[in-house]
Formats: structure tokens, C-alpha cells, sequence
């Protein structure tokens, strides 16, 4: 059976890729570079490899295809998460980096290898030192992709490669590109709209055309961005009783509540939403995953994982399930936000002690907090508390 994808059905920032560099926007030196090194490996001039780096959403993967295209090159694309240890990539990426065309309408090939800064671990071991080898071996260019090129453990990877810098793209560039595909749609999105759209990127473009596109399926005017602040419990609702998409996406954009809070909410309230075993066990799956993201997030400072924790816990809760739910559930408060919040207001009033001895001992908060248990002695005295201007119900929690 063959399957026939229209247009229609294609994610925007697919269907709107650049088809050419003519049509790309930004990252005018990195082209450059990147062209220069598929004519000079042509030419055995450079080095077999390239390294393409710089954040999300900057055009890394788009400008490949676009540069390909150009130059009448087949495209063969891995992802270096799906072959990671040694006898894959050998056996895979290397049986690939040595097949000629199989297009009769291609001048060549070249090998992009996506995503190699997230190989790490025990199941990756070896897989670095492998691809180095199939680099060397290479009938093609290769070009790799990653987010963060100076990272220890593409140390070596750097060394036989050609490093090519994508930079953050600008917001007038973000505009320029999402402005074209809503003209092209025919959607009703105001130019203010685009850039704010373009501004709360931060430069990621695919995550502003991505914005478009929800905006673009939101029921009433999409011009009405005014910040209308909604509950805790109505953003629930969107999330646990919808299966639209769209819907559970924007679901926690209108609240002011701690995104980890809203996590805590629904690991609260899922058993008396979902009542199917397997569509709460997808749901719990999903959020253990949200926890996993914002762990490396806390221990690498992968910030980029920020939006994919996001529709994890909106549209991937929403789409555990399998039809729209109906009916009045009462949602409860998980016990954890007020111990939090207890913890926060505790945490504040022992600041305020030691910002208050600073400031009369002429020491930074840093060493106070340090002696801590010396400065406890001295201010059971009620006459030191008054002399620092302790409050009676502080002067209480230092006494216990």
C-alpha cells in the first residue's frame, strides 16, 4: 500500500522549508562557509567532515537541504540518537558514508548526521571513536549537527572536523520568515502579533512558526493577545479533559503559576481525570519523562529541553488519552505546593536574619550564613533581637 502525504498535512515549518538558499533567511556566513566546504572536499582541499553548530531552531538542518538542493546532492540524514554504539554506526553510518546515488537526477551525496552532542553515557560508548573512523573512511562529505560544539566530549570529534557557526538568529529575521508563511496560508495574524511571536522565540524559528500555527487554530480572534489571566483549575481542564492539540498547548500560557507547580497539579489530579488504566499510565510515562528533562536541565544547563518539557506535559497528557473527557471532577492542591510554599516562606525569614546581621556586623550575608550557629547563641538575647530589628515572629523561630 502506498501512502500519499498532502501538503495540507505537512507541519508548517516542513512544508515551508527553504528549497534553495535564494530563499533562505540569516546565517549568511555560515552559508558560505558551508558551501565552501562541499567544494572544496570536491576538490580534496578540506577536511572529509564538517561540524554545523549553534542553537535551536537557527536553520542548521534546513540549510543543508536548501544547499543540496542547489547543488543537485542526494541527502542521506541520521540521527545520532537512533545509531549510537560502535557496531551500529560501523555498521549503518558506514555502509552509508561509501554507497554512491541511488538517484540518477543526483551529481552526489553527503551524509548529515544530526543531533552527535547527544551521545553520552554507557549505551554510547564507543560510538564517538566510531563515527571518527567512518569520517576518515568517507567516499562523501559528512556534515554534523549539534547545538553545542564545544562540549568535552566532542573534543575529539572537533579535531577532524571543519567548525561552522550558525548564530542566533535575529527577531526581525524570525519575522521575516514566519511573516512569508502566514501570507502564503492566508492567515489572519496581525503584523504586531508576528513580532511578538518573533520577540518570545529567542530566536528559534521553528518554535515561532510552530507558535503561528496554534495561534492560527485558536478559537476567536488570534489578534486578541491581551494577558488575560485564567486559573489553575481552567488550565487544568484544558490539559485533562481536551484531545485537542492546540488547545492543551497554550493550556498554561494565561497563568500565574511556577511551571514545575503546574507539574505537581496534574501528577495530583491525573487518577481523577483518567480513569482508564493505560491512558493514566501513558500519562504518568510522560511526566516522569518531563522530570528526567528538568533534571538535565538543573545538572547540564540544557535549556533548550524547556520546550519540549512543556508540550510533554501539555499536549502529551492531553493525547494519552483517548477521547475528550466530559464531567465535574473536583481538583485537588498536591500536599508537596503547600509544603513548598511553607518551605519558601521559612526559607525568607531566615534571609531576612542574616541580611539584618550583616548589615550590623558590616559582613556579607555569605559568612553570616556561615557562623550561622555562633550568631544563635547571641540572639536568644531579646535585647540583641531588638537591636537588630527582628520582628516578634521571627524572634520566635530563632528561639526554637
Amino acid at each position: 500500500m502506498i501512502l500519499c502525504y498532502s501538503l495540507y498535512m505537512l507541519p508548517l515549518f516542513v512544508k515551508y522549508a527553504p528549497k534553495s538558499l535564494v530563499e533562505f533567511v540569516g546565517q549568511k556566513k555560515g552559508i558560505a562557509e558551508l558551501k565552501q566546504f562541499i567544494e572544496d572536499f570536491s576538490r580534496k582541499k578540506t577536511k572529509k567532515a564538517c561540524l554545523l553548530f549553534g542553537p535551536p531552531g537557527c536553520g542548521k538542518t534546513a540549510a543543508v537541504y536548501a544547499l543540496a538542493n542547489d547543488m543537485q546532492l542526494e541527502v542521506l540524514e541520521l540521527n545520532a540518537s537512533d545509531f549510537r554504539n560502535k557496531d551500529i554506526i560501523n555498521k549503518v553510518v558506514g555502509e552509508a558514508s561509501k554507497q554512491r546515488s541511488l538517484f540518477s537526477f543526483a551529481k552526489g551525496k553527503l551524509l548529515l548526521i544530526e543531533e552527535v552532542d547527544g551521545m553520552s553515557g554507557n549505551e554510547d560508548r564507543g560510538g564517538l571513536s566510531a563515527l571518527r573512523g567512518v569520517i576518515a573512511q568517507s567516499k562523501f562529505p559528512v556534515i554534523m549537527t549539534a547545538n553545542d560544539a564545544y562540549t568535552r566530549k566532542l573534543v575529539e570529534l572537533r579535531r577532524s572536523c571543519k567548525l561552522i557557526q550558525f548564530n542566533e538568529l535575529t527577531t526581525l529575521e524570525v519575522y521575516k520568515i514566519i511573516k512569508r508563511i502566514v501570507q502564503e496560508e492566508k492567515l489572519d495574524i496581525s503584523d504586531f502579533v508576528l513580532m511578538k511571536i518573533a520577540r518570545l522565540s529567542e530566536g528559534d524559528a521553528r518554535a515561532a512558526i510552530n507558535d503561528i500555527h496554534s495561534f492560527s487554530n485558536e478559537v476567536g480572534l488570534v489578534d486578541d493577545l491581551r494577558d488575560k489571566k485564567e486559573s489553575i483549575l481552567k488550565a487544568l481542564m484544558k490539559v485533562l479533559k481536551t484531545v485537542d492539540i492546540d488547545v492543551a498547548l497554550r493550556a498554561f500560557d494565561r497563568i500565574d503559576v511556577d511551571f514545575d507547580e503546574c507539574v505537581l497539579w496534574l501528577d495530583e489530579n491525573l487518577p481523577r481525570e483518567y480513569k482508564d488504566a493505560e491512558s493514566l499510565a501513558k500519562a504518568y510515562d510522560i511526566l516522569s519523562k518531563v522530570d528526567v528533562l528538568r533534571g538535565r536541565i538543573l545538572r547540564r544547563q540544557h535549556w533548550r529541553f524547556l520546550g519540549y518539557m512543556y508540550n510533554l506535559a501539555t499536549a502529551g497528557v492531553a493525547l494519552s488519552k483517548k477521547q475528550k473527557l466530559v464531567g465535574y471532577v473536583k481538583y485537588q492542591r498536591n500536599d508537596r505546593i503547600l509544603k513548598m510554599w511553607i518551605a519558601r516562606r521559612a526559607n525568607s525569614k531566615l534571609e531576612e536574619v542574616l541580611r539584618k546581621i550583616a548589615e550590623k556586623t558590616h559582613s556579607s550575608v555569605n559568612k553570616v550564613r556561615k557562623n550561622f550557629r555562633f550568631y544563635l547563641t547571641i540572639l536568644r538575647d531579646m535585647a540583641v533581637a531588638e537591636w537588630l530589628g527582628l520582628g516578634e515572629e521571627i524572634q520566635n523561630i530563632v528561639k526554637k
